[in-house]
């Protein structure tokens, strides 16, 4: 038989892939026996084996490839040398993982029946190959279908029986990161987990970090890492109580790179370290909007940058390259900035409602009118080293075939052009034809809003944006996707001229949407549609409400929570019962009655109240409200 798979040293490899072996499988097996004096047997066994071919080379090959962000040479060496065994389990797993990361979210999804023969409906719904092929699914399924109560559906049924204090070797580890990912953007997906909401409780993270160090396993370091500075915000505060204790951004940076630094330090290892580095800047830079964390990643990660230039040349057009292009420009942008990304803090925002999303490198904002109002497009020029980097960057990802970095690069030269259409173009093109990232390109085609100014421009945007259908089901949406679904209709009635003849508004289009969105967002509806509210948001002091920040990270229902808790706590002041406000601190990661709690408890907390559902409308409200007044974050998940 062959070997089974296991975690592999990283010397001289750059991903732990399946042992395969040139092994023997058995395809059939005979027995006979007789009696000999009585009450002894003899069994002769006759059994017949066919070949198994060797690929664990071509594997290694294909996951070197992967992991250096090289996807144009994956996709080629994979037809040529392991297109035939993409019926086995692994092989068919590395596949989907390549495309994951280049950010091919269709053909993933496209995988789904071929998958049906990789993984029999018989089979367990807790091994793991089926696991982590599930899970890349639905983050693909995610970015790419109108309705999620899919994912809702075979959730309950695949991740239930996991424990998360089982067996922690590289499969665990990478569908760990996968679920985190997942998770990051669909918060209500802990729910039919039964985990604890905070993946930082799920398992001992410095011990499986000693273990990591033990075994020289810095890949599946850098999995970890990705996965938690999308989940964590900010950034410095939480990182260092997940991993080590350490007291500064610096230390905490200088740490990683004592311990895995070592004499015996190889190419792979020098590349990890440094897209290590870039991610977390590029993750501070992007999510927090702080340079405090990313310079003393960039600090540390600069000399490792010239090393691997000077000693390994061949490696200069590759992804930890890339990312570090990438991480230092923006960086730059965020430092010369005073506006900290011209259009993501708009000096006059307009009367409407302007939405930043958080994506890799810079989330284009997008606005929300109240009538047909625009303020156009008014970015800053970037500067000329910065420009020279990102396109450079843009350059190599479009050899690389990276989607992921293409994005990620267009949208940092769109938020600082002046004339960025022809970039919006190609913006457009890679998300629809080549990723199939639909609620993505929503989000593209909203901000291109700001550049109509033509009667033909309007009217071209208004078809485009009707092309992508009605979402019947929205519920099972993330915030910020049902964000953008509702900045849509809204747009398609102000760029309506016979539309906006017949209504006062036409950011009352957003109403069927108002119980899923934030909360400062829903003031801004229901004062501005006649008969609903009389509370002008405007009066607010703290300025974020007009600008609502929409992110994957910890606080994406923050400005929900702290809108609607002002507006409780200003009604029942008028009413005189102060005694009746909570104003304890409420924690930074999990509701309270999460604290102190075991695995075990956290999954039976979860799983009472999902199998209790609501039994009227009202005592749903009733509960959010009181889950509002209490300080806690999170909010039911409607039931399927």
């Amino acid at each position: 038989m062959g070997r089974p798979y296991g975690p592999q040293n990283n010397d001289g490899v750059l991903y732990d892939v399946p042992t395969l072996g040139n092994s023997q499988e058995e395809s059939v097996v005979s027995y006979r026996s007789a009696a000999v004096d009585g009450d002894d047997f003899v069994y002769e066994v006759q059994r017949e084996f066919e070949l198994v071919p060797d690929i664990e080379d071509e594997l290694e090959e294909f996951s070197r490839l992967t992991r250096m962000g090289d996807f144009r040479r994956a996709k080629v060496y994979f037809t040529n040398h392991l297109k035939d065994h993409i019926g086995d389990a692994f092989v068919f797993i590395h596949y989907a993982e390549m495309l994951l990361e280049a950010g091919d979210f269709r053909s993933i999804v496209q995988l789904e029946a071929h998958a049906q023969n990789v993984f029999p409906s018989d089979i367990s719904r807790t091994q793991r190959p089926y696991l982590n092929w599930k899970i890349m699914y639905w983050i693909a399924f995610s970015s790419n279908q109108h309705d999620m109560r899919k994912i809702f559906a075979e959730m309950r049924d695949a991740w239930l029986p996991v424990d998360p204090d089982g067996e922690f070797d590289s499969t665990q580890i990478r569908i760990f990161c996968l679920l985190i990912r997942l998770i990051s953007t669909h918060r209500r997906l802990v729910e039919p987990l039964f985990l604890p909401p905070d993946p930082a409780s799920w398992i001992d993270w410095r011990a499986t970090y000693q273990q990591l160090l033990k075994e020289n396993r810095i890949w599946d370091l850098r999995d970890i890492l990705a996965a938690f500075c999308i989940w964590t915000r900010p950034l410095w505060g939480s990182f260092e109580r997940i991993f080590f204790e350490c007291d500064s951004p610096t230390t905490f940076f200088q740490r990683i790179h004592d311990d895995w630094m070592t004499t015996e330090a190889d190419e792979s290892t020098h590349l990890t370290l440094l897209e290590i580095f870039s991610l977390l800047a590029l993750s501070a830079t992007t999510y927090d909007r702080s340079t405090r964390f990313s310079a003393a990643a960039i600090l540390i990660a600069r000399p490792i940058s010239e090393t691997v230039l000077e000693m390994y040349p061949a490696q200069a057009i590759t992804r930890p390259i890339l990312y570090w292009l990438l991480a230092t420009s923006t960086e730059e942008l965020l430092v010369q900035s005073e506006a900290q990304l011209s259009l993501s803090r708009p000096e006059s925002p307009g009367p409407g409602l302007w939405i930043v999303p958080k994506r890799l490198g810079c989330g284009i904002p997008y606005y929300m009118p109240i009538k047909s109002d625009n303020p156009g497009w008014k970015a800053l020029e970037m500067p000329n080293n910065a420009k020279r980097a990102v396109e450079m960057a843009l350059g190599a990802a479009r050899f690389l075939g990276d989607y992921s970095l293409q994005v990620a690069c267009l949208q940092e030269l769109i938020d600082w052009s002046k004339s960025p259409a022809l970039l919006f173009d190609e913006l457009s093109k890679i998300q629809d034809q080549k990723q199939g990232d639909l609620y993505g390109h929503l989000g593209t085609c909203l901000s291109q809003y700001l550049l109509c100014e033509t009667e033909e421009s309007k009217r071209l945007l208004r078809a485009k944006i009707s092309a992508f259908g009605f979402w019947e089901n929205f519920e099972y949406l993330p915030t910020n996707h049902v964000l953008s679904l509702a900045a849509r209709d809204v747009l398609l009635m102000a760029l309506s001229d016979e539309e906006m003849a017949a209504f006062d508004t036409s950011i009352h289009a957003a109403l069927r949407f108002s119980d899923w969105l934030p909360g400062s967002v829903r003031q801004k509806i229901n004062y501005h549609v006649k008969g609903r509210s009389n509370i002008n948001p405007e009066n607010y002091p703290d300025r974020r409400f007009d600008i609502v920040e929409v992110g994957r990270g910890r606080y994406e229902y923050e400005p929900e929570y702290r809108t609607a808790r002002r507006h409780v706590q200003s009604k029942l002041r008028k009413k005189g019962s102060h005694e009746r406000l909570r104003t304890q601190p409420r924690e930074a990661s999990r509701p309270r009655e999460y604290s102190s709690k075991s695995p075990a408890q956290h999954r039976q907390i979860i799983r009472t109240k999902v199998e209790t559902p609501h039994k009227t409308t009202q005592q749903a409200k009733q509960q959010i409200r009181g889950s509002l007044l209490n300080g806690r974050l999170r909010t039911p998940s409607p039931q399927i």
